[in-house]
């Protein structure tokens, strides 16, 4: 007695046995494998200023694509309560006492995350501009990529 023809490509026997992945099925799942692998090596071997700059390049990205939409639109509000938590989470950090961050920096940054907490605020209330956080946020960008910045 034959195998039905639609289960030739599992490796159905005729005897009822259990199907046995096809030789694609196994290509795909050690690809699988291998980008989750790939992935986590990345996780681990990205620096801190990668990282940083990574999540300043989502967070700016959406308050220049909200900008325009005004200071009530949902858009607007997550992006300016990401970056407010963002910068939040900066100044934990930079006065941890293990940063080793100069101290002048350090003052420089946690003063700027001081204005970003008001000027934010100032957005959310309709009383200032969006741009100014931008103009903030990419010239920290510049400095975590090398370019200048703070």
């Amino acid at each position: 007695m034959e195998a039905p023809e639609g289960n030739e490509s599992l490796g159905e026997a005729s005897t009822g046995a259990p199907p046995t992945p096809s030789a694609t099925h196994c290509q795909k799942v050690s690809m699988s494998v291998a980008a989750a692998a790939y992935k986590q090596t990345i996780r681990t071997t990205e620096t801190p200023r990668d990282m940083e700059r990574k999540v300043f390049t989502k967070i700016t990205g959406g308050l220049e694509r909200h900008a325009d939409d005004g200071p009530l639109s949902a858009g607007l509000k997550d992006f300016l309560e990401q970056n407010q938590k963002f910068w939040l989470a900066l100044r934990g950090d930079l006065i941890h006492p293990d940063n080793a961050l100069p101290g002048e920096i350090k003052a420089t940054l946690i003063n700027l995350s001081f204005w970003v907490d008001r000027q934010t605020t100032s957005v959310l209330r309709g009383e200032s501009d969006v741009r100014p956080l931008i103009e903030v946020n990419r010239s920290i960008m510049g400095g975590l990529g090398g370019q200048g910045g703070v």
